[in-house]
């Protein structure tokens, strides 16, 4: 039900999603008043379309992607804090190829 859930967990999800513009607005739809959500997702920034990228991913997340592409389509949700989203040294290797790693995307739907 719209605007009843007090907390959301999406774990790795969201790049597996092709929309991911639709997933992020059925969150903020889903997410009751004073809710949160904690969406992870694999991160490279600077990454962009048509650059290499595991095939079970759709993309990797940019900086840009989850400040100003997908949290203004969250409606009336905001960043809790701060992220720190600055990782020059990606920590993560997946099948010996692809260097990446996890960013974090907490919002807050206001009350």
């Amino acid at each position: 039900m719209k605007n009843s859930y007090d907390i959301i967990f999406s774990t790795s999800v969201i790049e597996h999603d092709p929309d991911d513009e639709s997933f992020t607005r059925c969150i903020a739809d889903l997410l009751a008043p004073g809710g949160m959500a904690v969406i992870t997702c694999d991160y490279k920034d600077g990454w962009k379309p048509g650059e290499p990228k595991p095939e079970v991913d759709a993309r990797f997340y940019t900086q840009h992607d989850l400040r100003d592409r997908l949290l203004p389509l969250m409606g009336n949700c905001h960043l809790v804090d701060e992220p720190q989203w600055d990782c020059p040294n990606p920590d993560f290797n997946y099948l010996g190829k692809y260097q990446y790693t996890f960013a974090t995307f907490v919002v807050q739907k206001n009350r």
